[in-house]
């Protein structure tokens, strides 16, 4: 079995938990050891030197120490190699407990990762379709946009021809202003009676005709009030055969006029 595999399915914390452990018992058991050794190699000093002073004196007592010295040798031999054991058991699972936490990460953040693309692949249809519907809904927006007709009709009913002109001239008055009002040359007069009877009826005019200013102001006014006070930029400019721009310039001077007055 895969060392690092079992560190990484025990979890992240536990792991570490019990690798630190581990080092730390490790650690002390290697100090324990060091002092065995320490207090050996003092023992096996003292020894070389007891069986050094018997050597001259009795060479039975000086065989003793001698050999005892050579057990002592044994056994410190044995606790050095036995720290240098645990020394590198401590350095391999410090360095396991690394690697176990750096897998751990991997291990997550690979599954993140498979979680997202799975999503991604999920969303990617939706969203494109968002994106087509949002790009046909604003094509579709932008050509009815560009269709809209300039001239503005507005239908208002008010008492008499003053009210109206003071109402409907609020949007003509604020265009007008913003652009010098150029005269136009009108090189025909239109039939009094004829314009009345064609506002009162509503009826078209044939072919187009050219009013002077004064007529068309008259012409309105008539308009207003035939129609008791009903107002429509479109339907003035359509039965008097007349630009919607002069319309407005009319109104305006009608307003200018009624304020004077």
């Amino acid at each position: 079995m895969n060392p690092f595999r079992s560190l990484m399915n025990d979890g992240k914390d536990e792991t570490k938990d019990r690798l630190s452990l581990a080092i730390k018992r490790l650690e002390i058991h290697k100090i324990t050891l060091k002092g065995i050794r320490e207090r050996l190699e003092r023992r096996y000093e003292d020894l070389q030197i007891m069986a050094t002073r018997e050597c001259g004196k009795d060479r039975s007592i000086a065989k003793i120490y001698d050999e005892e010295c050579s057990e002592l040798r044994s056994a410190i031999q044995t606790v050095a190699a036995s720290e240098l054991t645990l020394t590198q058991v401590t350095i391999r699972l410090g360095t396991l407990k690394d690697i176990g936490e750096i897998i751990h990460h991997l291990s997550s953040a690979l599954k993140i990762m498979k979680e997202i693309s799975s999503s991604m692949s999920k969303l990617r249809p939706s969203l494109e379709g968002i994106v087509d519907d949002f790009n046909s809904t604003m094509n579709t927006t932008l050509v009815e946009l560009k269709g809209i007709p300039t001239p503005i009709d507005i239908n208002i009913e008010t008492k008499d021809g003053t009210d109206i002109v003071e109402r409907a001239i609020r949007y003509v008055e604020e265009k007008a202003m913003e652009e010098e009002i150029s005269e136009p040359i009108l090189s025909r007069d239109y039939e009094a009676e004829k314009r009345v009877t064609v506002l009162a009826t509503g009826e078209a005019i044939d072919e187009p005709e050219l009013l002077n200013h004064s007529n068309i102001d008259e012409a309105i006014m008539d308009y207003i009030r035939n129609r008791k006070g009903e107002f429509s930029f479109s339907e003035v400019s359509t039965l008097l055969n007349i630009p919607m721009d002069e319309v407005k310039r009319s109104i305006l001077r009608l307003l200018t006029e009624d304020r004077k007055a």
